[in-house]
């Protein structure tokens, strides 16, 4: 279990992470939970052009894409009020 800077509460099981170098995983986590946040870091979530309201997001990918992935389930627990 890992514990972001913002709050969120990161599980990943054993075996959700593979990497071709056999060395660790590190991960990328990019949080915005408040619309300065949002809009500081360019991320918008839009439906047919019309702009959707959110409580915050949270961007998971791993520091080397093209030789670690993410092959199982992560689950994110996201802080709120």
């Amino acid at each position: 279990m890992l514990l972001s800077k913002k709050g969120a509460v990161i599980k990943v099981p054993k075996g959700s992470l593979i990497t071709s170098s056999g060395k660790k995983v590190e991960l990328v986590i990019k949080e915005a939970y408040t619309i300065e946040d949002m809009l500081r870091s360019g991320l918008t979530t839009t439906t047919k052009g019309v702009a959707l309201s959110s409580g915050g997001m949270i961007y998971l990918n791993t520091k080397n894409p093209d030789t670690e992935k993410i092959s199982g389930p992560i689950s994110i627990a996201i802080p709120t009020n």
